[in-house]
């Protein structure tokens, strides 16, 4: 059911408000303000009268909502205050939630009660955490939410707030259209991950729950009818709607968010023009002599790893034999050796965990006279474990961040280390020259060159002056210096496309096969060690270290063929 996750590009910094302050008592700008919003329609052209019926109340909640902040957050200067969610479209709603845009960098949240009988949420954000895309370190809410919380909103508050009192806000119309998908994309994942489970929200019944799940796919289609003029995607609106005012039950509310699943992947299908061709991936293992070279190479990889090596003849048989598909290689695999894919397997899942713990701790020593200062950056990397060791070995480190642009589950134990995510592939959530190093562990050869050359400007802008990048990549030098194990010199008297055509494959292998990551996307652009130097130096980097990896068994940690290089900003 996990749907695929689109991340936002939000390119900061965002002007949000304008200079113009609401009259949301006059009727004719109330009545502006009303049409632009996604639930100004029920569904087709029936208005939505209950946002003309209860102007009079949300005016007067929004307030008291001044009063009560005024007393509890005497400090807050309010720029704009704005009603949003399903108070806007359902007959009964359980409250009303207002956000607050205040000056500064805040991000707080309050619940209360007004006029005696009126719940409500208080969502309190500063104007610089949707302008810059800047968290509030103070804040006891993770960044990782804060991020979820900002791109969000951020991209959709002409759309999706109504402005009761302060400044309107501007129709960021550009920056909506590219990333509505991705707003759906972040519905549809927060719904199924909070409610459809219920893992986190656990106090929540089951009424509460399909409320929120209807509420969410609501909100996911009316932003769909936004994007195209389809029939399917009306109706689909009035259903959800009508299935709203008559209620539903949990089984059903989870068949109705099954339904709007499919109907989002035949979407973001249409959507992914970088989509890879079905099966182009395995076809290298056509060629007798590159297959031989990955079966060698693989086979020494698991012996590190000390999983079941003998595995591997089979699986590249299975793999060739179905190379036209790739889904269905994979599940031919998984059919035949049931380990992969359980996640408790003694023989391999255990094993695989216990080998990256091993290989970090590797790792991390190897670059650790590479790291310098106080603050470090792991970009993309997924998890806290590398930059917990690097911490243990570097005890000057006050601050480890680890980004990725996917939501992290959990904070880290390690009260030095933070999980951001970013809000696009390119941009970093970190203040200019704020980073004494930063980490890119196989990050740069899943981007589009000219993606890459964006996301390159982006990490120097975040460095402090002789800040370091720590680039370790899937990679090749173009000639041969030096003494290599046998596999690795055959490796590199291939030509370039069929190097490149193995490094696919490692990559596809490692993510796909062993690691089961079916959603995680796969693009690539591969660069020789020479053209890296040559592309980082462009951007005014120099180049202090560069070692094309060998095999290292008595330490396993980076398996050839890839590179470790250091650059240094002057």
């Amino acid at each position: 059911m996990m749907l695929d996750k689109i991340p936002f590009e939000i390119n900061f910094p965002l002007k949000i408000l304008n200079n113009k302050k609401v009259n949301f008592r006059n009727k004719k700008e109330r009545e502006k303000l009303f049409k632009r919003h996604i639930y100004y329609y029920k569904y087709g052209k029936i208005k939505n009268s209950l946002l003309e019926e209860r102007e009079e109340l949300f005016y007067n909640l929004a307030k008291e909502v001044i009063r009560f902040l005024a007393k509890k957050h005497s400090d807050l200067d309010i720029l704009n205050i704005s009603v949003f969610g399903s108070a806007l479209y359902i007959k009964n709603p359980g409250d009303f939630d207002f956000l607050v845009i205040v000056k500064g960098n805040r991000f707080l949240y309050e619940e209360t009660k007004l006029k005696a009988k009126y719940s409500v949420g208080i969502s309190i954000k500063g104007i610089e955490n949707f302008s810059g895309g800047l968290f509030d370190v103070k804040s006891d809410i993770s960044l990782n939410l804060q991020s979820q919380v900002i791109y969000r909103t951020a991209i959709s508050l002409f759309r999706r707030h109504i402005p009761i009192i302060g400044y309107d806000f501007i129709n960021n119309r550009k920056a909506f259209f590219k990333n509505a998908y991705a707003q759906v994309s972040d519905l549809l994942n927060n719904a199924y991950e909070l409610y459809y489970l219920k893992k986190h929200k656990t106090k929540l019944n089951n009424k509460e729950r399909v409320g929120k799940i209807l509420s969410r796919i609501y909100e996911a289609i009316s932003y769909i009818v936004l994007l195209e003029n389809s029939k399917v995607v009306k109706k689909f609106r009035k259903k959800i709607y009508k299935k709203i005012r008559k209620g539903v039950n949990l089984p059903e509310a989870k068949r109705i968010f099954g339904e709007m699943s499919v109907l989002y992947k035949k979407k973001i299908g249409r959507l992914d023009k970088n989509r890879r061709n079905k099966g182009d991936v395995l076809k290298v293992l056509l060629d007798n002599r590159l297959r031989r070279n990955i079966k060698e190479r693989l086979e020494n990889y698991w012996k590190s790893a000390r999983l079941p090596y003998k595995w591997i003849p089979r699986i590249l048989n299975i793999l060739t034999k179905h190379h036209y598909n790739e889904d269905l290689a994979i599940k031919e695999v998984r059919k035949r050796f049931h380990s992969i894919p359980n996640k408790d397997s003694l023989n391999y899942s255990r094993k695989l965990e216990n080998f990256r713990k091993i290989k970090v701790k590797n790792l991390a020593k190897r670059i650790g006279k590479d790291i310098s200062g106080k603050f470090i950056a792991d970009i993309g990397g997924r998890a806290d474990d590398f930059v917990e060791q690097i911490i243990q070995l570097k005890k000057s480190v006050k601050k480890a961040y680890v980004t990725d642009l996917y939501s992290f589950t959990k904070r880290s134990k390690n009260p030095k280390i933070d999980f951001v995510v970013q809000s696009s592939s390119t941009k970093l959530p970190f203040n200019k020259g704020s980073i004494n190093t930063m980490i890119l562990s196989m990050v740069l050869h899943h981007l589009e060159k000219k993606y890459q050359k964006h996301m390159i400007k982006n990490l120097i802008s975040s460095l402090q002056n002789k800040g370091k990048i720590v680039l370790i990549e899937d990679t090749y030098p173009k000639k041969i210096v030096g003494e290599y194990d046998e596999n690795t010199k055959e490796f590199l008297r291939f030509n370039p496309h069929e190097k490149r055509r193995i490094l696919y494959f490692y990559d596809w292998f490692g993510n796909r096969l062993m690691r089961n990551r079916d959603n995680i996307p796969l693009f690539y652009d591969y660069r020789t060690m020479e053209q890296w130097k040559e592309l980082f130096e462009k951007h005014g980097l120099k180049q202090i270290k560069s070692e094309f990896i060998k095999e290292n068994p008595s330490a396993p940690d980076i398996f050839p063929p890839k590179a470790l290089m250091v650059f240094q900003k002057k």
